[in-house]
Parts: C-alpha cells; structure tokens; sequence
C-alpha cells in the first residue's frame, strides 16, 4: 500500500523552482532543502520568520553538536541561497555566514586577536 504523500509548501516549492532555473545539481537541491528543514525544525516553525539571531544561534548549536565545518559550510551557502534568492531578504544573511562560524571556532580554542575585531 502506497503512503500518502504531504503536499509541498509553496515556500519549498518555490525554492525547488528557484534551484531548478538555476541548474544545481539533484544533490545539491536534496542537500540545500535538508539545511532549511534543519533549520525550521531548530526553530519550530517555518525558517523563513527567522532573524540575524535565530541563524547565529543555529550556527552555535551546529557548532556544540560537533557538526563538521564542511556541513556547516553548506548549511550556510543553503540558507544563504533560501533567504537570498527563494525569499528576497539579502539583510538577513549579513549575520557573518562563515566568518561567525570561524570567529566562535577561534573564541572557543583561544585563538581570537585583537585584528580580528577591528575588521569590519
């Protein structure tokens, strides 16, 4: 017996349409869709109401579960694509994308300097 299937949100379904014209790869859309489901289910609701913080405080909690840079890196390229291009807000994505990764990487191992600070 088949099971039935949910219907697709017009929010994904626009990113699916979003990637497709764009051309990426099957897995790189199975791959960006995973990031944003992670997302929503870190936040509890639908991603696209999440602010600056919400990505900061999803980025810590990669981070603290021991997700790997390279995962954390496509995280971030796929919620920078969703909020970017499938919502239309490019303000949200200025929260540091891999920058703030590396700064916390940094602070948490001791090796943040001061230069590091003065760059923005």
């Amino acid at each position: 017996m088949a099971q039935p299937t949910q219907p697709i949100s017009p929010l994904r379904q626009r990113m699916i349409e979003d990637m497709q014209m764009r051309k990426l790869a099957p897995k790189t859309q199975a791959s960006y869709i995973c990031a944003v489901n992670k997302l929503a289910d870190y936040l509890g609701h639908s991603p696209h109401t999440a602010s600056a913080e919400d990505l900061r405080r999803f980025q810590l909690h990669l981070t603290d579960t021991g997700t790997s840079r390279i995962t954390i890196n496509t995280t971030i390229t796929a919620l920078r694509f969703f909020f970017e291009v499938t919502v239309g807000d490019k303000n949200i994505v200025e929260f540091g994308g891999q920058y703030t990764y590396l700064l916390v990487t940094n602070l948490r191992s001791g090796l943040a300097s001061r230069s590091w600070f003065n760059r923005a």
